[in-house]
């Protein structure tokens, strides 16, 4: 009876041994995929900037950060009280700097890397103006302190002479004293130069006459394209631009703007 039975379940085992032989030959012969894996992301090297090797001993103390804000050379001005005004255009952060809309439109006070706003619009003796399209451009010193323009959309003008965190209205016919060209900075000087055509620098020059010029060396970044569906990466090396904002004897701010990758970083200097 038992031998019956064993006889009678051996072609069982061998039809379902061949099942499986068949099921791992179909696998292992599949056709490979066609689907071309997506490349994984390379980790992008921050770019070093210049500014970040400036040096200017103990006494100095030097913020840097990366702006949220658009700001033009010259309009960054220090008052006798110490405090940095400067005339900005807020949420533009360097990807968005020389594309239209960039001119500055606010006030306010810069401090460690942040602005303080101040409002143009709290002092009543100031005529009406319009909320937006606002444009601001410094203009002088008064008693040491700045005088900026403004103008609105409507084309009212009004200029106005700034303190801590108020402004008030000046008349056409006050006379306003030129800003230095340099920022007479901690006993020393910081000041622009330019090489026509290829890139700004900047020279300070400290109290014991020791002479520091920041800008004028190269960075690279990779620019990548496509030809004939293929990607291709081309190395661009180029000059940064280096540039004071501003400035005077206790405080400056510097900028330095690599074009190519869009990127941006500032200084803030402050010496007591």
């Amino acid at each position: 009876m038992s031998a019956d039975r064993v006889h009678r379940v051996h072609p069982l085992l061998l039809i379902a041994l061949a099942v499986a032989l068949l099921w791992l030959v179909a696998n292992n012969v599949r056709p490979p995929s066609y689907s071309i894996p997506r490349p994984s992301s390379s980790p992008t090297t921050p770019p070093h900037f210049e500014i970040d090797d400036l040096d200017l001993g103990p006494t100095v103390r030097l913020t840097r950060f990366v702006p949220d804000f658009d700001m033009i050379s010259g309009l960054a001005v220090e008052g006798a009280d110490e405090q940095l005004y400067i005339a900005y255009s807020p949420d533009r952060p360097p990807s968005q700097w020389h594309q239209m809309g960039g001119y500055p439109s606010r006030l306010g006070i810069l401090r460690e890397g942040r602005i303080t706003p101040i409002a143009i619009s709290n002092d009543k003796p100031l005529p009406a103006i319009s909320p937006t399209n606002v444009f601001v451009d410094f203009q002088g010193i008064l008693n040491g302190m700045p005088a900026y323009i403004v103008r609105d959309d409507r084309q009212k003008t009004i200029r106005m002479l700034v303190g801590s965190h108020e402004v008030h209205a000046l008349p056409p016919t006050k006379e306003l004293a030129d800003a230095p060209l340099c920022a007479p900075f901690d006993g020393g000087s910081i000041c622009n130069e330019h090489v026509p055509a290829l890139h700004t620098s900047v020279r300070i020059t400290t109290r014991e006459g020791r002479s520091i010029l920041i800008g004028g060396g190269q960075y690279t970044y990779d620019v990548n394209s496509y030809a004939q569906s293929k990607e291709q990466i081309q190395h661009v090396t180029e000059a940064p631009d280096v540039w004071l904002a501003g400035g005077g004897r206790h405080r400056f701010l510097l900028v330095e703007e690599h074009a190519g990758p869009e990127t941006a970083e500032c200084i803030e200097g402050f010496a007591p």
